[in-house]
């Protein structure tokens, strides 16, 4: 009788003991681990820290079943395949993986899904702020998560507006405003903001930094280009004018120009702490391995620290990209473990979405065509005070 009990106490633990591997709390959220692992696909951290180390979080945590995949940021490619379609296409010939995550949809990433399909039909597809047209991304893949660009548009130019801001100036390229879906409706939902706001909107042609002689180029373009406007007094010269650029490159341009001349600066290349001051500070190196709030803190007391800086600036303080990428890992979980399709993919994404947002102010709505597409924002721009100011 006694060998029995043992024996049984010893299968319990057993199962316990399994089960506790299967599935994990992160935060208050229950999260199911699959046996199939997961790749999140990323480009490296100098081309994109903010999905590089929100990537590099979610492996940490999940060490057996993220698999991370850097590929170079395929915007740059001048001959051969992308990087991110060769890599998707190795996944699918490899049966262990049963999704692969797309921490951000550059350009190719609709290739790189229709290559990998052709492949292994059954994997899951997630991907984050596709560049390519985004209907015909949800149309291949599993789930879409991307900004609500209207949303945050309107929250850009309030935040301008609140500084201020008379005028509205932004700064693009053809490569972004013609040839690429996700800049060219951003360009579109900025102007629709400066109007309901009443203020003046002004699209200034810039020169592309990837096809510039140098980046020197870029740069001094673009300051010839606002010392022109100031002098035709087609732009004011204080603090009633905010720049803007979809162009991380162009954005740390616009942070020294709003520091020289007392304009505004409230520009993400997507809502995020690593934008234009992130990168006009060089903060890569002295944040790695640094918590979102201290990426935040370390931008803050940049332009603190700066005696030199004049302007308006902005800091986005909310880790939107993290959520994006936990949002479709942990939705990608729930499906490995338990196929679904269609409707119950969405409400899966709204369901963990919404948990992950928890208290946090944020907008949210589906697509009218497309279930597995949805579109979240959450308002946190403030702008950054001198101590002397506050």
């Amino acid at each position: 009788m006694k060998k029995f009990i043992n024996t049984a106490v010893a299968v319990f633990l057993c199962i316990c003991f399994l089960f506790s591997l299967s599935s994990c709390n992160f935060g208050g959220k229950t999260v199911k681990i699959p046996k199939k692992k997961v790749a999140l696909l990323v480009a490296p951290e100098s081309e994109y820290p903010d999905d590089f180390r929100a990537a590099q979080k979610l492996a940490g945590e999940f060490p057996d079943t993220i698999v991370i995949k850097e590929y170079s940021d395929s915007r740059i490619l001048k001959e051969g395949n992308a990087q991110i379609i060769e890599i998707s296409k190795k996944i699918a010939q490899d049966s262990s993986f049963g999704a692969i995550v797309y921490a951000r949809g550059t350009q190719f990433c609709l290739d790189a899904i229709a290559a990998a399909k052709l492949i292994n039909e059954d994997l899951l597809f997630y991907c984050i702020e596709p560049e390519d047209d985004i209907d015909t991304v949800a149309t291949f893949s599993t789930a879409v998560v991307a900004v609500d660009w209207e949303k945050a548009c309107e929250d850009i130019v309030k935040s301008a507006k609140s500084a201020g801001a008379r005028s509205f100036v932004m700064f693009s390229f053809n490569r972004h405003t013609a040839d690429n879906p996700l800049y060219a409706s951003i360009s579109g939902f900025i102007k629709s903001a400066c109007e309901e706001n009443h203020i003046i909107y002004k699209f200034v042609e810039s020169k592309d930094p990837i096809y510039s002689s140098s980046l020197t180029e870029c740069e001094v373009s673009v300051n010839e280009a606002v010392l022109s406007m100031i002098s035709k007094k087609e732009i004011e010269g204080n603090r009633n004018v905010a720049l803007f650029s979809t162009d991380v490159t162009v954005q740390k341009t616009l942070v020294e120009i709003a520091q020289t001349h007392n304009y505004i600066y409230v520009s993400p290349e997507l809502p995020s702490a690593y934008s234009g001051i992130f990168s006009r500070y060089n903060l890569l190196d002295s944040t790695s391995d640094k918590a979102y709030s201290d990426v935040v803190k370390a931008v803050i007391d940049s332009v603190n620290g700066d005696s030199t800086s004049s302007g308006k600036l902005f800091v986005y303080d909310f880790d939107l990209i993290e959520l994006f990428e936990r949002t479709c890992i942990y939705s990608a979980f729930d499906v490995l473990c338990k196929p679904s399709k269609g409707e119950k993919i969405y409400k899966n994404l709204v369901k963990r979405a919404d948990e992950l947002f928890d208290k946090t102010e944020y907008s949210f709505k589906g697509d009218e065509t497309y279930s597995n597409l949805i579109y979240l924002y959450s308002p946190a721009f403030s702008l950054i005070e001198k101590p002397e100011s506050k």
